[in-house]
């Protein structure tokens, strides 16, 4: 009981704090606001011909131009759900574009760091770095494919924790797809409960070769 009751907790707090700063009571603003500055620009800018960056920037000053969080996750929500509405297979076309390019990409935060150093010192490792970014990053996404297919087939003997858990980190990836060019700023959030993930199937697939054996 008391493990539940932390995040539940965690959540009250983070709700209440976001009521007191900007009077919404969510866990965050960023949803409406991302949507319609990334996948909702890319929808328009297909739908209306338009060129993307000229979008981002049109939308980037109407959002300026707002006075309050509250309207700015109105104008959000209502370009979300009129989007879907009218062009659902364009939208789902993105998510799922915008998922596979941050599931191959490199750190952005590694590729914009700067140090005091060599140049040439810097600029090769940095380079090591990016491509290890890269590879992780693609490592984990092969890993998140493996464990959907775990819970397909083991799906009756899974507990009620890995469900939890593998949940947290399907949801983090779709919803990562919202946004494009972001790297493994979302993914690697959901490194770890990866981890955790793969060395319980390693267990369960133990244990259940051992009972095959006996």
């Amino acid at each position: 009981m008391l493990p539940l009751l932390i995040p539940i907790l965690l959540l009250g707090f983070q709700s209440y704090g976001m009521y007191s700063q900007f009077k919404t009571l969510s866990i965050s603003n960023i949803g409406p606001l991302t949507w319609y500055k990334y996948i909702g620009v890319q929808v328009y800018a297909e739908t209306n011909k338009e060129n993307i960056d000229s979008v981002i920037l049109k939308r980037a000053k109407e959002i300026h131009q707002l006075n309050s969080w509250k309207e700015i996750r109105k104008k959000g929500a209502d370009d979300l759900k009129n989007t879907i509405i009218q062009h659902p297979f364009i939208v789902i076309k993105y998510l799922g574009l915008n998922i596979f390019h941050n599931s191959i990409s490199k750190s952005n935060a590694i590729e914009t760091h700067s140090i005091r150093g060599p140049e040439k010192i810097y600029h090769h490792t940095q380079h090591l770095f990016l491509i290890l970014s890269r590879l992780h990053n693609i490592l984990f996404a092969l890993l998140i494919m493996y464990l959907i297919y775990f819970v397909i087939r083991y799906f009756r003997n899974l507990e009620f924790s890995f469900f939890i858990l593998i949940s947290f980190v399907l949801y983090s990836l779709l919803t990562g797809g919202i946004s494009f060019w972001q790297g493994d700023r979302f993914s690697i959030v959901y490194y770890p409960s990866i981890l955790i993930l793969i060395m319980y199937t390693s267990r369960l697939v133990r244990s259940k070769k051992h009972l095959q054996e006996k």
